[in-house]
Formats: structure tokens, sequence, C-alpha cells
């Protein structure tokens, strides 16, 4: 019996490992995250929902996001918000971006690429982009596959 119990409990921790390193967010810097999704989730009265066509958006704080991050299992996409101050040189090396091009759209820079530490991506000119981020003149948005909430 103690057999069992060990080889269900091993199995379960080297499932939830594999889970939550599948697509490994680094949240270092990070002020905010939006998560786009059609499920609508069971979230406490504090964080803000927003219910636009099929999709709802969910605002959280940081500590949310961490706190909350396990309930979100079907999602669409996420929106790490960081400070102005970020740069890309700073993201491209800690989400290890590659393929990437940049657009100038009004007063945004937009950057599109592809990160190893996501597992989604769109073809987009017959290239796999999981990654955009915007620099705008309030802050820096990450979008994972895309920015789907808008700038």
């Amino acid at each position: 019996m103690k057999r069992i119990v060990f080889f269900i409990v091993s199995a379960l921790a080297l499932l939830s490992s594999f889970y939550f390193t599948e697509n490994d967010f680094s949240l270092d810097g990070v002020l905010e995250v939006e998560i786009v999704s059609t499920k609508e989730y069971l979230v406490e009265e504090n964080i803000d929902v927003i219910k636009n066509g099929n999709q709802y958006i969910y605002h959280l704080s940081k500590d949310d996001y961490i706190n909350y991050a396990q309930i979100f299992d079907d999602y669409d996409g996420i929106v790490f918000k960081y400070d102005k101050k970020t740069t890309f040189a700073e993201l491209e090396n800690k989400w290890k971006i590659t393929n990437f091009y940049q657009s100038n759209v009004e007063e945004m820079t937009i950057y599109y690429g592809y990160t190893s530490k996501y597992s989604d991506f769109r073809l987009i000119n017959g290239k796999k982009i999981n990654i955009q981020i915007a620099f705008t003149e309030y802050g820096v948005m990450l979008g994972l596959p895309l920015i789907l909430t808008g700038f």
C-alpha cells in the first residue's frame, strides 16, 4: 500500500512540475497581468473582469496572478505589463526571443518574435510568432502569443 501511495504522489509531483514548466513565465519586472479567455473563471471581487464578445479579460496584479495562475488552465492569450523603463534587450534576454522583427505604428515600437518559453504560436508571413512586445508612452506590454487586449 505504501508503494502505491508513493507512486501516486511521485506521479502527481512529476505531472505538476511538467504542467508548470511547459510555459516558463518569468515574472521579474512584471507589474500587471491580463489574461484573455473564452472560459469564465470564478475569481474574487477585487479582480476586474471585462466581457468582450465571447472572451473575458481578467486584469490581475502580479500578486493576484501568482495566486490564481493555476486556475487559468485554458486561455487565448496573456499580457504582461512592465514599467516603461524596461528595454527590449532585457526582454529579449529574459524571454530568449529569436527571429524577431520590428515595426513602428503611430507612437509605438512593436516587436514580433518567437520564444521557446511559450508553447503556442501563430504563423504570420510563414514565420512562427508567439510573442509580441509593444513600447508605448505608458509602459511596455508583452503578449503571448499576441497582445489581444489592445494597446
